[in-house]
Order: C-alpha cells, then sequence, then structure tokens
C-alpha cells in the first residue's frame, strides 16, 4: 500500500506557573545537565536528548510537522519573570527566564521551523507528570529539525489555517498545506524538499 502522509503543526506553549515551567526545564535537561526550555529542546537538537514531539496519531516516516510557539509566549514570560523576582526566586531561574523572554520576542507566534518524523507514534496511555509536551498522548520521533530564517507570522497564515487553541497539534489537510506552502513562498522562505514535493491526501 502507498505510503499517505500526513501532516500538523504542533504547538510549544509556555505554562502559565512558575512550578510547571520548571518542570518544563527539569524534563529537559540535556547532556550538559543545563536545563532547557521546550523551545530551545528544538532550537538546539543536538543537546543530546531523544526529540518526540506531539505529534498526530499514526504518524510514521517521511510524515512531517510545522513547530509553532504560541502567540502568548512573551506575556506569559513576562508574568513568570514578574513573579519570579517578586518572591526573590534563583538567579538561574530569573536568568533562564530573560532569555526565554528574548527567544519568544524572536519567536512567539510564528511558526519557525518543521520537523521529519522518523519512525511510528507512540502513544502513552498515562504520560507521567510533566514529562511531556501540552497534554497530548501522541508522540513522534523527529529524525531532522530544519529551523526557518524567516519564522512564519501568525498573522500571514491564520485565516487559511487556524491554529488550534485547545489541543497540541493542528491536523493539516490537502488545502491548508497548500495554503502553508504558499504562505512561505511568499515570505521567500525556501521549504525543505521533504514538504516541498509532498501533497498530503485528505
Amino acid at each position: 500500500m502507498p505510503h499517505t502522509p500526513k501532516a500538523c503543526i504542533t504547538n510549544l506553549a509556555i505554562p502559565t506557573s512558575l512550578s510547571e515551567f520548571e518542570g518544563m526545564l527539569e524534563k529537559n535537561t540535556n547532556a550538559q545537565g543545563q536545563p532547557w526550555t521546550d523551545l530551545e529542546t528544538v532550537l538546539y537538537p543536538g543537546t543530546g536528548i531523544p526529540l518526540m514531539w506531539s505529534g498526530l496519531s499514526q504518524m510514521h516516516a517521511r510524515d512531517f510537522l510545522f513547530f509553532y510557539h504560541g502567540v502568548s509566549s512573551v506575556a506569559r514570560l513576562r508574568t513568570l519573570l514578574r513573579t519570579a523576582q517578586r518572591q526573590r526566586s534563583d538567579p538561574s531561574l530569573i536568568a533562564i527566564l530573560e532569555r526565554s523572554l528574548v527567544l519568544a520576542q524572536r519567536y512567539g507566534g510564528t511558526i519557525f521551523g518543521c520537523g521529519l518524523v522518523g519512525g511510528t507514534t507512540e502513544f502513552h496511555a498515562q504520560p507521567p507528570q510533566g514529562e511531556f509536551h501540552f497534554y497530548n498522548r501522541q508522540f513522534a520521533p523527529i529524525e531532522r529539525v530544519n529551523l526557518f530564517d524567516n519564522p512564519l507570522p501568525y498573522a500571514q497564515f491564520k485565516h487559511s489555517v487556524p491554529i488550534s487553541r485547545f489541543q497540541a497539534v493542528t491536523r493539516l489537510t490537502t488545502e491548508r498545506l497548500a495554503a502553508l506552502k504558499a504562505a512561505f513562498h511568499a515570505s521567500q522562505e525556501v521549504l525543505p524538499a521533504y514538504i516541498r514535493e509532498t501533497t498530503i491526501l485528505g
């Protein structure tokens, strides 16, 4: 049976509380013992963390997803930073929040990269608390991450490809993928061949 590709947009969200933010950092500790946010884990994939990410059910090798950093990231990080400063939190946590805010000002509200799926989606019926991204149960192994020179702002595609506000992933249909490709083309961003040369069905 021929492979029918699947594609989606996966949402990287900033937690709303300091305890949840610290939980995210703990699960993303890299091979050098440095804590990363979810965004940093995608931006710097060579840190020794096996990259499993929220995806669609029954994704397989050669499927792909887009990484989107939530539009509320800047506002949430400013709130968390003020809270940490008011509570006189550990200086290392404040430093991470400050660098995260700088990154969110660049990537917040944009699709900033994409990932090629390298295997079959894994289902986790009861993910450990804080162990995975968002509240999704489906996790796809990412073989390769491509970052965009020109992250695509949500304003440039929200009417044709609205991002789900209540789920970790937004499924891409044939029409939505075509619209997203057109938006990237208009921004002069060259997509990887595994996206350019693929048309999903459905």
